[in-house]
């Protein structure tokens, strides 16, 4: 980041004397100005980062890394353990009644929008999937969605019809199961657009989390 001259990644699993001889020592010889962003659900030795600051005149600033990366990120600070919880998420507020009636007035607008312009690519793919790659236009699979309520997720077939004999996998970069008008829809998001119709049956919404699969689901909780 352009705010900062230079950034140190201090691991948790190091003693005292060496957090402050070798990890720190360059840091407080070189600057006069330090940002402190300390994980307080470990530990609390950044009290004695912040007392050799004070003691030899730094200027320090502490912040917690679920602040700094709320405000300095713009991003959600995520655990790594489950013993360990974010405070901030606690405060999220659920929307009210108004919101809920907004969000679905954009998704049924905008993807009636959608829906009328990609008419043509419609058409395009039915035709370039069945030249490439004979058998069903559309690739229906089971997905979760809000409050663990399962739909069938539509899109456009762009892999061979055997791409998961082998089991439920994740796609990958040049995944050699997808044809090559089928990249062409990935990398386009052209696959995506049978969607829309989930958006209208209240399924999904046009923003919102991407539904997975119940299996992905089970060992993302795990």
């Amino acid at each position: 980041m352009a705010k900062y001259r230079e950034v140190i990644l201090v691991p948790r699993m190091i003693d005292e004397t060496y957090l402050v001889r070798e990890a720190l020592a360059t840091v407080f010889e070189s600057y006069t100005d330090i940002h402190l962003v300390a994980n307080p659900e470990y530990d609390e030795r950044y009290r004695i980062i912040y007392e050799i600051a004070a003691s030899t005149n730094k200027n320090i600033k502490i912040i917690t890394v679920y602040d700094f990366c709320e405000k300095y990120l713009k991003k959600v600070y995520v655990p790594e353990s489950y013993t360990e919880s974010n405070p901030l998420l606690t405060s999220l507020r659920t929307r009210n009644y108004f919101q809920n009636l907004s969000k679905t007035v954009i998704d049924f607008s905008v993807s009636s929008v959608l829906l009328a312009f990609s008419s043509p690519l419609w058409l395009l793919s039915r035709i370039r999937i069945i030249q490439e790659s004979p058998g069903p236009i559309f690739y229906r699979q089971s997905r979760v969605g809000l409050n663990q309520q399962e739909f069938y997720c539509v899109k456009f077939r762009s892999m061979r019809l055997d791409a998961e004999v082998a089991g439920a996998q994740f796609s990958s970069k040049k995944d050699k199961r997808v044809f090559r008008y089928g990249a062409f829809m990935r990398a386009t998001r052209i696959d995506e657009l049978p969607q829309l119709l989930s958006v209208f049956r209240g399924e999904i919404s046009l923003v919102g989390p991407r539904p997975e699969r119940r299996i992905f689901t089970d060992s993302f909780e795990e």
